[in-house]
């Protein structure tokens, strides 16, 4: 497959911001400028794929979510992931969501994360239960908050099921 994955570098700010602010006005200089104060500060981890010298897709780590469900029970929550649009489909999200799982576990037995629920987001949808992730259980969610039945919500990128995932499965981590 040819992908390197690594943390946000400095120099990644600017090139990522040109790769995908052409089909996601949110996706600034200013966003990866904060991902990577943030990831200097501890807080999160910025993944970046790279493919043949190309930044083509990224996710955040973040330790502490904004989501109370995860943080009341310290689950990291990965944010973000993006491949931009002619590299998906080549399992380069998948790599990602790996390397994620990979450095979340060294700290926490899960990980969460919260898929979006109109079209753009079904290829997201069907990989994260093919890799293990379910519903938390609390249903549907507009920016972290729970949305009750009779709710009036706007679909967009805020409106969520959030998922987990247990990443260790040893007997230690069950506490057998």
């Amino acid at each position: 497959m040819g992908i390197n994955v690594r943390t946000l570098q400095k120099e990644d700010v600017g090139l990522l911001a040109a790769a995908f602010s052409t089909y996601d006005k949110n996706k600034s200089e200013q966003l990866f400028e904060h991902y990577y104060s943030e990831q200097k500060n501890g807080d999160l981890i910025c993944l970046v794929a790279n493919v043949d010298n190309n930044d083509i897709g990224y996710l955040t780590i973040c330790w502490k979510s904004s989501y109370d469900s995860f943080n009341r029970r310290a689950i990291p929550e990965i944010k973000d992931l993006n491949v931009l649009t002619h590299y998906r489909g080549k399992g380069y999200g998948a790599r990602l969501m790996t390397h994620a799982e990979e450095i979340i576990s060294e700290k926490s037995d899960f990980a969460g994360i919260g898929v979006g629920l109109y079209s753009d987001y079904g290829i997201a949808q069907r990989m994260h239960v093919r890799r293990g992730y379910i519903p938390d259980g609390l249903g549907l969610m507009y920016k972290y908050q729970k949305v009750d039945p009779g709710s009036r919500v706007k679909v967009d990128d805020d409106l969520t099921i959030m998922f987990t995932k247990r990443l260790n499965t040893s007997e230690e981590a069950r506490g057998e």
